[in-house]
């Protein structure tokens, strides 16, 4: 409600999320993009989530 009574006219009353919203064309081409680097992000960021973390001094090849 503050920000409301801060910027009262940050949007125009007559916007409506339709008219607002970008181009056919250009809403299809993100929704392809999307569908094809989303899997390459998953692909890149669960091998690093596994992986993160500390490295303790105690693990290693010589103490096999």
């Amino acid at each position: 409600m503050t920000a409301l009574s801060q910027w009262p006219c940050v949007a125009p009353p007559s916007a409506t999320p339709w008219s607002a919203a970008s181009a056919q064309m250009s809403l299809e081409f993100l929704m392809i993009c999307a569908t094809f680097m989303l899997p390459v992000l998953l692909n890149v960021c669960w091998p690093y989530l596994g992986f993160c973390g500390k490295v303790r001094s105690d693990i290693g090849y010589e103490h096999l």
